[in-house]
C-alpha cells in the first residue's frame, strides 16, 4: 500500500500545473462575462467597482482553494481515518495485507494441525480434510476482503491527487460548482473509508479471537468444526458490512439520500430511487440470481418513479403556460364627480345648488 500511496503522491504537482492553466485560461472569460452584463445594463462606476470587488475576492479564493487543495484533502481525509481508528482501537490504521495475513496464517496453522491427510501412507480423515476445505475456503473469502479494501484506499488517494484537476473549473461562477464537489467527494469518500475501518476493527477483532483458540487443535473435533464455522459465518458479515454500510453512509455527504431538493428533477429523482434500492437490494438478497432480481426490480422501480416525476413535471408547465395566456379583464374605476369651489353641492354627482325647478305659476306650455 506505501508503494501505491507514493505513486499517487507523484501525480499533485503535474495536476496542480495543468489545473492552475486552467483556471487563469478561464478567468478572462468569467470578466468579460460580467463586465459584459454591467455594460450592457448601461450601470454606473459605482455599480463596476463592486462588481471588481465581489470578483476579486471570488477568484481569490478559488484559486487559494487550488493551491490548498491537495493539503485541505489530505487532512480530511486523514482525520476521518484517526477518528474511525480511535474508535475501532486500531492504532496502525487500515492495512489490506493485514487482512490477507489473518487468513493465511488461519489456514497455515489448519494445513500444520492436519498434515497427515497429505500422506499417502495414512488413513484420511474425512473430517480433517472438510477442515482444510474450509480453511481454504477462509483465506480466500479474506482475500476477497483484503482486495475490497484495497481499491478502497486506492479510490481516495486517486481521488485526492487526480481529481485536484477539477479545482481548476473554480474560476467562473457556472463551474465553480464542480470544485466545491470535489471537496464534498472527498469528504464522501473519508467517511467511507472510516466506516471500513470500524467494520474491519470490529470483525478483524473477533476473527483473530476465534483463530487463536484454533490453534491449539490438533484433530478434527466437533468443537474445532463449530470454530470454523464461526471464522466463516464472522468473514461472510465482515464482506457484507463492507459492501453495504459505507455506501449507505457516504451518500449522506453527497445529499443522496433523504434530500428534497434533488426530487423536483427527473434524473436526480431516478438516481436516488436506484440507489436506494439497489443499497436494499445488496443488502437483502444473499445468492446471485436473487441479487440480479432484485436489481432488475429496483431499476424498474426507478424507471416508474422519475416517468412520474416527468409527467408531473410536465403537466404543471402546461397549467403554467396556460395560467398565463389567459387575460382577465380589469375592473373599471368609477370616474370622480367634477370639481368645482363647493364641492359640497355635490351629492352622489347631481348638482343640487343649479338645479332648476319648475315655476307653479307660469302658464302650461301651448300645443301648436
Amino acid at each position: 500500500m506505501t508503494a501505491f500511496e507514493n505513486a499517487t503522491q507523484e501525480w499533485q504537482s503535474v495536476f496542480t500545473n495543468y489545473a492552475k492553466d486552467l483556471f487563469w485560461l478561464l478567468v478572462p472569460i468569467a470578466m468579460v462575462w460580467r463586465f459584459g452584463q454591467i455594460a450592457l445594463k448601461g450601470e454606473g462606476l459605482t455599480e463596476a467597482l463592486a462588481e471588481l470587488v465581489r470578483f476579486t475576492i471570488f477568484i481569490g479564493f478559488y484559486y487559494w482553494l487550488l493551491e490548498n487543495g491537495t493539503a485541505i484533502a489530505q487532512a480530511i481525509v486523514h482525520s476521518m481515518e484517526e477518528m474511525a481508528g480511535t474508535a475501532a482501537h486500531t492504532s496502525q490504521g487500515l492495512d489490506a495485507s493485514s487482512i490477507l495475513n489473518l487468513g493465511l496464517s488461519t489456514l497455515g496453522n489448519i494445513l500444520y494441525n492436519n498434515y497427515k491427510i497429505f500422506s499417502l501412507n495414512e488413513s484420511h480423515d474425512f473430517g480433517a480434510i472438510f477442515d482444510v476445505a474450509l480453511g481454504i475456503f477462509f483465506a480466500c473469502l479474506c482475500a476477497v476482503i483484503a482486495i475490497y479494501v484495497l481499491l478502497a484506499v486506492l479510490a481516495v488517494w486517486f481521488l485526492m491527487y487526480a481529481g485536484i484537476f477539477i479545482l481548476g473549473f473554480g474560476s467562473t461562477s457556472w463551474t465553480s460548482d464542480m470544485a466545491i464537489n470535489y471537496f464534498r467527494t472527498v469528504l464522501a469518500s473519508s467517511i467511507r473509508l472510516a466506516t471500513i475501518i470500524l467494520i474491519v476493527g470490529v470483525c478483524q477483532n473477533v476473527i483473530e479471537t476465534i483463530a487463536q483458540k484454533m490453534q491449539a487443535g490438533i484433530a478434527y473435533s466437533s468443537n474445532n468444526f463449530m470454530m470454523m464455522t464461526e471464522l466463516i459465518i464472522s468473514a461472510l458479515m465482515m464482506y457484507l458490512l463492507i459492501k453495504t454500510i459505507p455506501e449507505l453512509l457516504a451518500s449522506l455527504a453527497k445529499g443522496i439520500l433523504g434530500s428534497n431538493n434533488h426530487q423536483s428533477d427527473p434524473a436526480n429523482a431516478y438516481a436516488n430511487a436506484l440507489m436506494q434500492q439497489q443499497l436494499y437490494a445488496s443488502s437483502s438478497s444473499g445468492g446471485g440470481g436473487s441479487s440480479r432480481a432484485a436489481t432488475e426490480a429496483a431499476t424498474r422501480h426507478a424507471q416508474q418513479l422519475a416517468a412520474s416525476m416527468m409527467a408531473h413535471n410536465d403537466a404543471a408547465s402546461r397549467a403554467e403556460e396556460r395560467a398565463a395566456r389567459i387575460s382577465y379583464p380589469k375592473p373599471e374605476r368609477p370616474k370622480p364627480p367634477p370639481t368645482t369651489s363647493s364641492s359640497s353641492h355635490y351629492i352622489h354627482g347631481v348638482d343640487f345648488a343649479n338645479l332648476k325647478y319648475p315655476n307653479p305659476d307660469a302658464p302650461p306650455p301651448s300645443n301648436d
